[in-house]
């Protein structure tokens, strides 16, 4: 017996196959549909260094943001997605016991990366460092990130 009650109208047709549509609300019919860049034949998502981001920039970037949060221009929560438990409650202490001591700056300091490197120890694991200005001092920045569902995470992270 189905599990879908059968309507008598239709019981032993074949039905025609729906209509296409639009991936996009605002193309009309007739017009190429959009296709995301994921779904492209040859860009699908391996969990190798490859196929994501380059690690020498996410890494620089990343220490930015990280040397901005310790410094109370930036919130911690920002980083929460791209480390993990230990180091995001770490980097939050640190950042939170400079705030107590030093108070939030009243303009943003607008630091930038002066150099990043990366070193590939295995497939999927690079050992990074890069130094950073943060508008007041230059600082060293140094972990190790391990590819995580397609994307970089940081397992290691030391500040100077």
């Amino acid at each position: 017996m189905s599990a879908l009650p059968s309507h008598p109208d239709v019981a032993g047709e074949q039905l025609p196959a729906p209509s296409p549509v639009p991936l996009h609300p605002h193309r009309g019919p007739g017009l190429t549909p959009v296709v995301p860049i994921a779904a492209a034949p040859g860009r699908a998502r391996a969990n190798h260094a490859d196929s994501v981001t380059d690690p020498t920039r996410w890494f620089g970037s990343f220490a930015l943001a990280v040397v901005q949060v310790l410094a109370g221009g930036r919130p911690a929560q920002q980083l929460v997605r791209w480390v993990t438990t230990e180091i995001y409650g770490s980097v939050a202490r640190r950042a939170g016991l400079h705030v107590r001591l030093h108070g939030r700056p009243t303009r943003p300091a607008h630091g930038r990366v002066l150099s990043a490197r990366a070193d590939t120890t295995r497939p999927g694991v690079v050992e990074v460092c890069a130094v950073v200005h943060d508008g007041r001092r230059v600082r060293a920045v140094a972990g190790r990130m391990e590819l995580f569902r397609g994307r970089w995470r940081v397992v290691e992270l030391q500040v100077g």
